[in-house]
C-alpha cells in the first residue's frame, strides 16, 4: 500500500480543515533532482519508531514529502498511520501546541471510520536535512488528543525519524474559485481514492477548502453536480473555531467540467450551489472554479 501525500490525505478523510494563515518561506539549499542513486529501496534504510503510551510502533513504509506545502513525513504499519507536516522545515524544534507550525495526526486503522488523533502538545526537531541525498532526520515527543473527544488521550515518546529520503516536487497545483463574493485561493491540495470515488481537495489558508467528487477512471467532458458524496457531486467546508461546517452539492445546481486529463495533470472548471449539511435551508455558491493537479 503506497503512501501518497498521506499527510494531505487523512485530513480529507476525517474532513479537517485546520491550516493556519502563515507564510511559507522556502527550504534553502540545492537539492537532488532526481530519486537517490542507492539501486536498492532508498526507504528501507529510513527509520520512524515511537513509543505509543509505552507501546513501540515501527514503521515498515515510511516516506516524505517536500514542496510548496512544507515537509511532510508519513509512517505506516499495517492499517495503522502516523503523518506529520511542517510548513516551513529547517533544522531546529518546532512546537505543536499550536498549529502555527504544522499539524501532527495519527489513526489506528487509516481504512475505517476509526478515530483520529491529533497532536495537541509536544514538539517535533529536525535534526539534519541532507540535501544532496535528500533525507530527513529527526525526534519527536508529545500528546495527541482525539479530534471530536471520543477517546483518551494517548502519549508519545521516543519519536525518531533517520535518513527518510524525501521528494523535492515543483509546484504546479492550483485552484481558484469565488466563494460567495469572496475569493478562494488553494494552497494546499490533496487526493484520496475511496471506493470507486477519486477526490480532488483544494484548501486556503483560511481553513476553507473545496472538494470534486470524480470516478476513478477521470474522463474529458461536462457533468452536472449530483448528491453528497457521490460522483461528480462537490462539497464546500470551513472550520468555524469550534467544528467544520460542510455544504454540499445541490444536484443539478452546477457543473464539474473536466478539459484535459494528460500525462497525470486534471484540468478544469466548476460551479455549483451548496447546502449545509446540517441545515439545508443554509446555501452556498460557489463559482468562477478553475484548478490544475498533478494526480500522481
Amino acid at each position: 500500500m503506497k503512501i501518497h501525500r498521506l499527510f494531505l490525505n487523512l485530513i480529507l478523510i476525517f474532513s479537517v480543515a485546520a491550516f493556519s494563515s502563515c507564510e511559507y518561506e522556502p527550504l534553502e539549499g540545492e537539492f537532488a533532482t532526481e530519486d537517490p542513486t542507492d539501486p536498492e529501496d532508498p526507504t528501507e534504510a529510513a527509520v520512524f519508531e515511537v513509543k505509543k503510551d509505552g507501546v513501540l510502533f515501527v514503521g515498515e513504509e515510511v516516506e516524505a514529502s517536500l514542496n510548496e506545502d512544507g515537509l511532510q513525513i508519513g509512517a505506516q504499519s499495517g492499517f495503522e498511520v502516523y503523518a506529520l507536516q511542517i510548513f516551513a522545515p529547517e533544522v531546529g524544534t518546532f512546537d505543536f501546541s499550536t498549529d502555527t507550525n504544522g499539524m501532527f495526526i495519527y489513526t489506528p486503522d487509516v481504512t475505517s471510520d476509526a478515530l483520529a488523533y491529533i497532536m495537541t502538545t509536544g514538539t517535533i526537531t529536525i535534526t539534519q536535512i541532507n540535501t544532496t541525498d535528500n533525507t530527513v532526520s529527526g525526534s519527536f515527543s508529545g500528546t495527541l488528543s482525539e479530534m471530536f473527544g471520543e477517546a483518551e488521550d494517548i502519549v508519545l515518546t521516543e519519536g525518531i525519524f533517520v535518513d527518510v529520503p524525501f521528494q523535492a516536487e515543483a509546484p504546479q497545483d492550483s485552484a481558484t474559485a469565488t466563494i460567495g463574493a469572496e475569493s478562494f485561493n488553494a494552497n494546499t491540495f490533496a487526493t484520496v481514492s475511496t471506493g470507486d470515488v477519486f477526490v480532488l481537495s483544494f484548501m486556503n489558508n483560511l481553513q476553507q477548502a473545496i472538494n470534486l467528487y470524480l470516478p476513478q477512471e477521470i474522463v474529458v467532458g461536462e457533468f452536472e453536480v449530483t448528491t453528497q458524496t457521490e460522483i461528480y457531486s462537490a462539497a464546500f467546508s470551513y472550520f468555524d473555531g469550534d467544528q467544520t461546517q460542510t455544504y454540499y452539492s445541490i444536484p443539478g445546481s452546477g457543473s464539474i467540467n473536466i478539459t484535459s486529463v494528460q500525462n497525470g495533470i486534471v484540468t478544469g472548471t466548476f460551479s455549483f450551489e451548496a447546502a449545509l449539511s446540517t441545515d439545508p435551508e443554509q446555501t452556498m455558491t460557489i463559482s468562477n472554479g478553475q484548478f490544475s493537479m498533478d494526480i500522481n
